[in-house]
């Protein structure tokens, strides 16, 4: 036994299902799904991030890409605005129709950006739901309802299976080349109780394994692994113990691009990250030759990247640093 070797270090396998900068990629699930499109935003990637908020049960985010209405049921008004059971808190409105209007509209946004996606990243956060008592349907949100309106279930593998099946036929007919990647998030849900998130999480893995093995255009990223086995340490969580910090979303983001990044994703990676560094400079004189000269040259560097996306933003900082 080596005793300076205090940890299970994972070793990335490359996947067989490589993302390019072109290709065309939905987030949606839990807030790991946030963190991972943010982090593909920064590197100019092509995404739509969580559309519809975040959602953390395998139903609810399953039913959004199923052929899924938003039921005239789960509508809830609170405080003076009106918002939907299947949907975040971000979406509310002070009238039920304008609301319904921005729930439709974004669900057609949703629809259309599937037809002409290239992978479907989706993050699982919790095998636990809650069902609306007056439906007996699952809920993605119970906005503050009293939760006696409620009742909290633990899914079953063949309850999960059964919509994602469903999910799978409903892709199939708009987009039968998407790829889908499945993960379980990282954070930890200990409200449920800590036995209960440990069956939780079990679940959902057990779900992507099964799913990875029956469907050819479906694979699992280890994102719970690398931190419960890898990492597996409080070091690597914010203070409340729950969410992975910086150091460990950094770290577990690494290995996602060694899975599903070829060398010349991950040229441009190293090559934009040095304009997203000479951003963070701050000059001690702004009207200097040696700053001024930074400034042009990083101008010049941006025009390099200008055919590929947008550079407005990071065109328009530094010519606001030239005298």
């Amino acid at each position: 036994m080596d005793v300076n070797n205090f940890r299970t270090v994972l070793k990335p396998i490359k996947s067989n299902q490589e993302i390019g900068l072109n290709d065309k990629i939905l987030t949606i699930g839990s807030c790991f799904s946030d963190v991972l499109g943010h982090y593909l935003s920064r590197y100019k990637f092509n995404l739509l991030v969580n559309p519809f908020g975040t959602v953390y049960n395998p139903i609810s985010i399953f039913n959004y890409l199923d052929d899924f209405e938003f039921v005239d049921e789960h509508y809830s008004e609170l405080d003076e605005n009106y918002f939907h059971f299947d949907a975040h808190s971000k979406f509310f409105a002070k009238e039920k129709s304008r609301l319904k209007s921005l729930l439709e509209i974004q669900k057609m946004e949703v629809n259309n950006y599937l037809k002409s996606a290239n992978y479907l990243i989706i993050t699982l956060g919790t095998s636990f739901v809650y069902t609306y008592n007056k439906t007996q349907k699952v809920v993605a949100n119970c906005h503050k309802v009293p939760q006696s309106e409620f009742t909290k279930n633990l899914l079953s593998l063949d309850e999960m299976s059964a919509a994602f099946q469903s999910a799978q036929k409903a892709i199939n007919k708009i987009n039968p080349h998407l790829k889908i990647l499945l993960t379980v998030s990282p954070v930890r849900h200990i409200k449920d109780g800590m036995e209960e998130n440990s069956v939780s999480k079990s679940l959902l893995r057990i779900f992507c394994d099964d799913a990875a093995k029956q469907y050819e255009n479906v694979s699992y990223f280890p994102s719970y692994e690398i931190m419960m086995d890898d990492l597996r340490d409080y070091r690597f969580y914010k203070p409340d113990m729950i969410h992975p910090n910086d150091v460990a979303e950094e770290y577990i983001l690494n290995f996602f691009q060694e899975f599903f990044f070829g060398k010349s994703t991950k040229s441009h990676i190293n090559d934009w990250t040095k304009v997203l560094n000479a951003m963070k400079h701050n000059p001690f004189n702004l009207a200097s030759e040696n700053h001024q000269k930074f400034i042009k040259y990083n101008l010049l560097e941006l025009d390099k990247f200008a055919n590929m996306f947008d550079v407005s933003e990071e065109k328009k900082y530094f010519e606001s640093q030239v005298v």
